[in-house]
């Protein structure tokens, strides 16, 4: 890796303390947040579960969920992710199938729709960086080393929008935005950036920096269009 500069180490704080808030907004456990020091050519980060990570500058270790990831994959040939929407759709269609004691059995179009949500939670985190960049100010986080890492997030949210109707990742794009513009989510975001900035890896006090989650959120664009209706009539 290139040698980590103080500005670019507070551009990566921003991210995975975005993400992070994303993160908890969309009801997701967040374990830990950690970022390279000043300095680093090389930096190594040893998560819950599985190997060593390297080659990374940041990471935001939320609760992990494979039956999403799975069903993305880089398309060497396309140069892009691309999402098996058919093959998420079959799983989750299993897993309704099976039946769980003590819980009510869901329909068909309700299944789909919660883990359709997840989906959408976990695009918005990968959106989260680049949004704050653009929300800093004067854009100072937008700096030309930190490029690279927000357009991977992006290049991965558009995967994982393929699970997901068309359309939805310009969607879920507004909303990350909006959630971050929204004063007391923002005041999380750069109060935990500030912190990691500071401390370099946060895990017992990260608690004290997440939001609440917010139940149903993100929601798919029909239901967004919904609420905002109400919301106009009211």
């Amino acid at each position: 890796m290139p040698e980590l500069t103080q500005e670019h180490r507070r551009a990566i704080c921003f991210r995975e303390a975005a993400r992070a808030v994303i993160h908890a907004l969309g009801g997701a456990q967040v374990y830990r947040v950690a970022v390279a020091p000043t300095g680093s050519t090389s930096w190594r980060y040893q998560p819950r579960k599985g190997r060593d990570v390297v080659d990374v500058l940041g990471v935001c270790e939320a609760s992990d969920v494979p039956s999403v990831t799975m069903h993305v994959q880089w398309d060497a040939a396309a140069e892009r992710f691309v999402g098996d929407r058919e093959g998420f759709e079959r799983l989750a269609e299993q897993a309704r199938n099976v039946v769980v004691k003590g819980q009510p059995p869901v329909s068909q179009s309700e299944n789909l729709e919660a883990w359709r949500r997840l989906v959408r939670a976990h695009v918005c985190s990968k959106l989260a960086g680049s949004v704050a960049a653009s929300i800093y100010p004067q854009g100072a986080l937008a700096v030309e080393a930190a490029k690279a890492e927000f357009k991977h997030d992006q290049d991965v949210a558009d995967g994982l929008s393929q699970l997901l109707t068309p359309g939805e990742l310009e969607h879920l794009m507004r909303m990350t935005d909006e959630a971050l513009r929204t004063p007391s989510v923002w005041g999380r975001v750069t109060a935990l950036a500030e912190a990691l900035e500071r401390d370099g890896d946060i895990a017992d006090q990260l608690y004290d920096y997440l939001p609440e989650p917010l139940k149903g959120w993100p929601a798919g664009p029909s239901a967004a269009h919904e609420v905002a209706s109400v919301s106009e009539e009211a």
